[in-house]
């Protein structure tokens, strides 16, 4: 099969509590545990519902579930005045990556959307890997976040798809 990138549906939920639950995802997603079920499953119904700033969540599948994109509308002056309309990030299964998978999903992904942007964590140096071989650069845009497992605050670098 092919990879494929489809609108989340509620049967992907106990795909995606597994992929937020993984060392990995806890990690860079800032987060000290797994996350309470319950919770995810309101948070994960809400995108489902575009209830969470107007965000859509899409599964990543090749044979099986092999993560998933978050998208994030901008609707601010700056952003449409650069023809930039979403921000995205990215969750890939620790078991499947160093697959390439990443940067398919994104080559994919961008092929569907066009003007695409992400801010990937400066010590990521994985995903920056995977949104350069997809066709972002790394903009002199940056921003400081709070990171609550490192009780610190962290940069987070902007990329765009290379026009």
């Amino acid at each position: 099969m092919e990879l494929s990138i489809e609108v989340a549906s509620m049967e992907d939920f106990e795909y995606y509590y597994k992929l937020k639950s993984e060392k990995t995802a806890i990690y860079w997603g800032g987060w000290q545990n797994k996350p309470d079920k319950e919770i995810l499953k309101k948070h994960f119904n809400k995108f489902l519902q575009g209830g969470v700033y107007e965000n859509k969540l899409y599964v990543i599948k090749d044979n099986k579930v092999i993560g998933f994109i978050n998208e994030i509308p901008h609707e601010s002056d700056e952003l449409i005045k650069n023809k930039v309309n979403i921000s995205i990030s990215i969750g890939i299964f620790e078991k499947e990556r160093n697959k390439n998978y990443g940067q398919r999903a994104l080559e994919l992904f961008v092929k569907m959307k066009k003007n695409v942007e992400a801010y990937i964590r400066e010590d990521n140096i994985a995903s920056q890997r995977s949104f350069g071989k997809a066709g972002f650069i790394k903009t002199h845009d940056k921003k400081r976040v709070n990171i609550n497992n490192l009780n610190k605050s962290i940069w987070m670098e902007k990329w765009i798809i290379k026009k």
